[in-house]
């Protein structure tokens, strides 16, 4: 069953280039989209309109992504509402904070249209979620030095390990790219370093100073030797010959 049928979304980014990419990956899958640049805004869009999802940004003017969740998240006629945050999750303090704010799941910063989607989806067809109900407990964690007290539920905790996971494998692909990249530079380098430059008009070798020596200069260099000049035979009987 397809659930993007007259479904409302609300999207709240401050960069016009990340919120015409987020909202263009949507509509093509059927979505209906309203855009705001910051938490203050959405917050005065869902006293106006009916939205089925929030997706939003984290780092914003005027009032960011945490901040917007846990408000909607306690109002009472808003915190049934599905809210993303897309995330880097990349210190302590984002997974806590994400978790303190009340987010029903996070989208891993840079995100997949297809892992994006199927996490739309999902929350928009009632697959996400405790279906036991009241389920949050309150632990304990250490984390970054600090110990923190949070309150959360089994799925919201699922969500938050899916979207690290995905996070460390995107780094990891990276990290692999990274190196095959590193690896063919070094052949290429290797490669050049085999080349000799050679002047075809005066025969002059550019050395690794970037300066044209003469080919004596550069063998004597390169050698420690000393170069004496003489003919070969070929040579010498074309001198005897002219």
């Amino acid at each position: 069953m397809k659930t993007s049928q007259h479904k409302h979304i609300l999207i709240v980014e401050d960069s016009y280039v990340q919120a015409a990419g987020l909202q263009k990956i949507l509509e093509q899958a059927g979505y209906s989209i309203v855009r705001a640049e910051h938490g203050l805004e959405a917050l005065e869009l869902l006293q106006k309109e009916h939205f089925d999802l929030v997706i939003s940004d984290v780092m914003m003017p005027k009032m960011d992504g945490y901040t917007l969740c846990k408000t909607i998240k306690t109002n009472e006629l808003y915190k049934h509402l599905p809210v993303i945050l897309v995330t880097s999750l990349s210190e302590p303090a984002d997974i806590i904070r994400g978790i303190e704010s009340g987010a029903d799941s996070f989208i891993p910063k840079p995100y997949k249209a297809d892992f994006l989607l199927e996490r739309v989806e999902a929350h928009l067809a009632g697959k996400i979620g405790d279906p036991a109900g009241d389920t949050h407990s309150s632990f304990r964690v250490s984390m970054g030095g600090s110990v923190y007290t949070l309150n959360a539920d089994r799925a919201q905790l699922f969500n938050l390990l899916i979207a690290s996971y995905e996070i460390s494998l995107q780094k990891a692909k990276e990290l692999e790219k990274m190196y095959r990249d590193l690896i063919l530079a070094q052949q290429k380098i290797a490669k050049l370093e085999g080349i000799l430059p050679i002047c075809g008009s005066c025969k002059r070798i550019k050395g690794e100073d970037g300066q044209w020596h003469p080919v004596e200069d550069y063998i004597e260099v390169k050698t420690k030797r000393s170069v004496s000049h003489g003919l070969c035979p070929d040579c010498a009987k074309k001198v005897l010959n002219t």
